[in-house]
């Protein structure tokens, strides 16, 4: 290990916004058996590592749906485009400052030319305020993609 030189700062990433601070527990389900190298350390230079988006994962309570129908059934590719958008309105918000939203695949459902998208909150604190306003923004967006009407559905939580 190097010691800093006197007068020098300590390298950060750059997050553009206050991190959250959470605690995460986890213990090993198997023995690490892997061989543990007691080399030294050597600084690499080189491009930059790509950004990683982190999510503390949906929270359990309010949600939002949005409902359409894709004429001639479902498009895969034009379905993909959708979750995109929303993913980057998400990121939107979070670059203002929200905590911004989850597509939940596991509630979402496709039925003959039905869509039906859920997306949770990230943050319960003021949940339900912030995805009305989100799914108004995303209806309108989504209704210019798919070229039909989207309905919104507000799950407050219980």
């Amino acid at each position: 290990m190097t010691t800093p030189q006197p007068g020098s700062r300590p390298r950060f990433l750059r997050v553009g916004r206050p991190a959250h601070v959470v605690t995460l527990h986890g213990e090993p389900t198997a023995p690490d058996d892997r061989p543990v190298s007691k080399g030294k350390l050597i600084r690499v230079s080189g491009p930059a590592l790509p950004p990683v988006r982190l999510s503390a994962g949906p929270v359990a309570g309010a949600s939002l749906e949005l409902a359409f129908s894709m004429s001639g059934g479902v498009d895969e590719a034009l379905l993909g485009r959708v979750v995109t958008l929303i993913d980057r309105l998400s990121e939107f918000e979070t670059s203002l400052g929200g905590p911004g939203v989850t597509h939940d695949p596991e509630r979402s459902k496709t039925d003959g030319g039905a869509v039906r998208l859920v997306l949770v909150p990230n943050d319960p604190t003021g949940a339900t305020e912030r995805l009305t306003a989100f799914g108004r923004v995303a209806a309108t967006a989504v209704e210019l993609v798919v070229g039909a009407p989207v309905t919104v559905v507000l799950h407050p939580a219980a």
